[in-house]
C-alpha cells in the first residue's frame, strides 16, 4: 500500500488546479476570438509586413478607417508606416527569402508611389 502525506496530497491539488486555469484561460481565449468572429492570423513576416501596410493606405486613402467608415488623407501618418516598412527593409537586408523580399519590394513601391500621389506638392495633391 502507498501511503501519501497530506502535504502530497496539497501539492497535488495544487499543480492540478494551475494545469485546469491554464486550459480555461486558452479556452476563454478561443471562446472571445470566435465570438469576435476573428481568426488570428499566425505570426510570421507577411503579417508584419501587413501590419504597417494596411494602416499607411488607410493614410493614403485606400482604405476606409473601420472605426469611421470615412477616407481620410494623412500624409504624415502615411509616411511614418512607410518609413518603418523600409526600416524593416534595410535591417532586414540579407536575410529574407526571395519571396518575403519580393513582397516588401512590392509593397514599397506600391506605398511609395501613393504617397508622391497625396503628398504636399506631389501630383494630385488632396486636401
Amino acid at each position: 500500500m502507498i501511503h501519501v502525506t497530506d502535504e502530497e496530497k496539497g501539492k497535488s491539488a495544487e499543480a492540478e488546479a494551475g494545469r485546469a486555469e491554464g486550459e480555461g484561460e486558452k479556452a476563454k481565449g478561443d471562446r472571445e476570438d470566435r465570438l469576435l468572429g476573428r481568426d488570428i492570423p499566425p505570426a510570421n513576416f507577411y503579417a508584419l509586413v501587413t501590419t504597417f501596410q494596411i494602416p499607411a493606405m488607410q493614410f493614403l486613402g485606400e482604405l476606409k478607417d473601420p472605426s469611421t467608415e470615412k477616407v481620410d488623407v494623412h500624409p504624415s501618418l502615411a509616411k511614418y508606416y512607410i518609413d518603418c516598412l523600409s526600416i524593416l527593409d534595410e535591417k532586414t537586408r540579407g536575410n529574407l527569402t526571395e519571396e518575403e523580399k519580393k513582397t516588401l519590394d512590392g509593397v514599397l513601391t506600391q506605398l511609395r508611389l501613393s504617397y508622391v500621389k497625396v503628398a504636399p506638392g506631389g501630383e494630385g495633391e488632396k486636401s
